[in-house]
């Protein structure tokens, strides 16, 4: 779309977005909320100025501000932005001609955040999957600082809690961000994650390994470890998963359960149960692992008082035994024991009783 073909409402609010550029990318003390971070903010008002909702048209703001290049460049990279915020020079974005749509998009609202970022100058090479071990501490800041424009104009705050309210489950969230959004699934689940409500755990899996995963704010079972295999995930705080897939890559989406007490409180004590748990394992290994037992409980119990209900700490015990199991075969038999259950309820009650 040339600014010819736009929209007057759409070409005017760009014109006076350019104007505003030369002043702090015209935010004022008034119209910024301090609940996002600065970069965010920008994208907000940008947003509110030219009035924007999903799926967000990048090409025609990108074009309006600077001089947008689509050119063969190194495979590693996505994209240049140059001459950013120097007076009397028009930046320049050069775009990986290989990117495919959604990186596309993304990347070109990458490049529209260091232009409009007024303390983004000079040129930039642009990784998006740039890892902070190889780069430097000031390159990896402005990174993450367009990146959050870009995931914030693309997917806005508001517009995504709305879809995760309204969804019964976040795989369906996930997808309608997606799909309305007009970003990746990786996009959308990494946004999920950031804006969804506590209790979810996502993972994403290549060839039956989780190379990615991510629990939403306030969730405390334990997630999926990278370099996982599916088939040795174990998730007994959480009920059957619901999951997505596209091209190679599964997103598999776990919500939390509130578990109850099971019924009959434990006549052993726990130290019985847990040397019977042990007692099959060589006699070198049984004190190691009575105390990664012990220690997995002493992670459920960590932020719970005393007295705390029974209910409430099962549950925590639970999620601290996800996914525990390792290299170590002696651990990953207790865990395995029929007993466990029994043991950890045994745990719990003497905890809720304590005062």
């Amino acid at each position: 779309m040339t600014t010819s073909d736009m929209p007057t409402s759409l070409r005017h609010a760009l014109e006076k977005l350019v104007e505003s550029l030369d002043s702090a990318a015209g935010l004022k003390p008034n119209q910024i909320d301090r609940e996002f971070l600065p970069e965010e903010n920008f994208a907000r008002r940008l947003s509110q100025r030219l009035d924007l909702a999903p799926p967000v048209d990048v090409e025609a703001i990108a074009s309006r501000i600077a001089d947008v290049t689509v050119k063969r460049i190194p495979e590693d990279v996505d994209g240049l932005c140059l001459d950013i915020n120097i007076p009397g020079k028009r930046p320049k974005i050069w775009l990986n001609a290989k990117l495919r749509h959604h990186r596309k998009r993304f990347t070109l609202a990458h490049e529209i955040g260091h232009i409009i970022i007024p303390w983004h100058t000079g040129s930039i090479v642009d990784e998006l999957d740039a890892d902070e071990s190889d780069s430097s501490a000031e390159y990896y800041r402005l990174e993450g600082e367009a990146n959050r424009f870009a995931a914030e104009l693309l997917m806005p705050h508001e517009w995504t809690v709305a879809i995760c309210e309204r969804a019964e489950h976040l795989q369906a969230a996930m997808h309608t961000v997606a799909m309305v959004g007009d970003v990746s699934l990786s996009a959308a689940a990494l946004r999920i994650v950031q804006k969804g409500p506590s209790g979810f755990i996502v993972a994403a899996v290549k060839d039956g390994e989780v190379f990615w995963s991510g629990a939403t704010k306030g969730t405390r079972a334990r997630r999926p470890q990278r370099g996982t295999l599916v088939a040795d995930l174990d998730m007994p705080a959480c009920e059957e998963p619901l999951a997505l897939t596209y091209g190679s890559t599964e997103y598999i989406w776990w919500r939390v359960l509130d578990r109850s007490v099971p019924a009959g409180r434990p006549t052993a004590p726990w130290r019985e149960i847990l040397n019977d748990i042990v007692s099959g394992l060589p006699a070198k290994e049984q004190a190691k692992v009575k105390q990664s037992l012990s220690g997995i409980t002493a992670f459920a119990f960590r932020l719970l008082p005393k007295g705390t209900p029974v209910e409430i700490i099962f549950q925590r015990c639970l999620e601290a035994l996800q996914n525990r199991s390792d290299h170590n075969p002696y651990l990953t038999k207790a865990l395995e024991h029929p007993r466990l259950m029994e043991y950890m309820l045994a745990k719990a009650y003497e905890r809720a009783e304590q005062s």
